[in-house]
């Protein structure tokens, strides 16, 4: 069975996101969009932060911070699998 480098779940998120680049989308928006959980969705967005693929951004008009992809989120494969250990 294949090993991702990704969660399921950021793999969905980045997927999702990767879709609808360029739309104002909140924590809440990609949480209902991708099934996952909303006290879920903080800790696959904080750890997709760590890894400098999104990044969180106040914008006017919004009540909380909007989520976008980094060049490098836009870039990555989401479903790259991890390379086999010998």
């Amino acid at each position: 069975m294949a090993q991702y480098v990704y969660s399921e779940k950021a793999q969905a998120v980045l997927s999702f996101m990767q879709a609808n680049n360029g739309t104002d989308l909140m924590a809440n928006d990609i949480a209902k969009a991708t099934g996952i959980e909303t006290k879920s969705i903080t800790g696959v967005l904080n750890g997709l932060q760590s890894k400098e693929l999104i990044r969180r951004e106040e914008k006017e008009g919004y009540p909380k911070k909007v989520v976008v992809l980094t060049e490098k989120g836009m870039n990555v494969d989401p479903h790259e699998e991890k390379p086999e250990e010998e």
